[in-house]
């Protein structure tokens, strides 16, 4: 929809007796506008769900809630936010399969293959909890644009919520069969078929809870989780803290959701 320049010249000519031209900036679209065409590409979608798969630990240790896919409805919204604003970034592969950030190392703590085996043996029993009971899932009934200073959306310049439409969720709109294979082929990654290759990436420093904190200012389409829903994982944070303490630094509650897509570089 729109193109950004790319910082033009406007530098002297070479020769000073020939007359420099100066190009025209392209216009860059302002808050206003950007937030005019994402709701066109929003109001019209309906509610859905998403269901519970499995505790994650993720790339540096990053303690997730993985979800089993996102529904058809919300993938049919990516790719036309992608055609919509053909100058989005490519997507970044956290955002392909939905999932809740919780907690990330502390960034004076190393993870170790201990404590990876500790968190493997948390997370067993945890996860077949979640396949055994009946755990509602998750209502997507609203989504979030947010203008936000760090990546753990903790700090927060703007929220702008976009409610979905229509009343109980059509229980036809769950993850297509090849979505919900690339997820259990990322959720695979923490078993112990897997472990050996997934454990450079798990002991990886990259993304302490300091890298999620420090300002980054930028913009995404999320569903925020609403207050009091999934109580379970205040639960399983603190049977982390209870095998690992001091290892992890909780997100705080209210900062929880699920990212849909970045919005990079749009800017509200």
């Amino acid at each position: 929809m729109w193109g950004w320049p790319m910082n033009p010249s406007t530098s002297p000519s070479p020769s000073n007796d020939r007359p420099r031209t100066l190009r025209a900036r392209p216009s860059v679209p302002s808050g206003e506008e950007v937030l005019a065409a994402l709701a066109e590409h929003l109001h019209p979608r309906p509610r859905t769900r998403l269901f519970p798969r499995a505790f994650f630990v993720a790339r540096s240790g990053v303690l997730t809630l993985a979800f089993s896919g996102f529904p058809a409805s919300i993938l049919a919204l990516k790719r036309d936010l992608e055609r919509a604003f053909p100058d989005l970034y490519p997507e970044e592969p956290g955002s392909r399969w939905p999932k809740v950030t919780l907690a990330a190392r502390h960034q004076d703590r190393l993870l170790t293959p201990d404590h990876v085996d500790v968190l493997y043996r948390l997370c067993r029993p945890w996860n077949a909890r979640l396949e055994q009971e009946a755990i509602a899932p998750l209502p997507v009934e609203v989504l979030s644009v947010v203008a936000y200073d760090c990546r753990s959306l903790e700090r927060r310049r703007q929220t702008y919520r976009f409610p979905l439409e229509g009343g109980v969720p059509d229980p036809g709109d769950v993850p297509p069969p090849e979505h919900r294979r690339y997820v259990e082929r990322v959720l695979a990654q923490f078993t112990p078929e897997h472990l050996e290759r997934y454990l450079p990436a798990l002991l990886t420093e990259t993304c302490d809870a300091s890298h999620y904190r420090r300002t980054r200012p930028g913009t995404t389409l999320v569903c925020d989780l609403p207050a009091g829903r999934l109580p379970f994982l205040d639960a399983f944070l603190d049977d982390v803290e209870h095998h690992l303490p001091g290892l992890y630094e909780r997100f705080a509650p209210e900062s929880r959701h699920v990212t849909i897509r970045h919005l990079a570089p749009l800017r509200l």
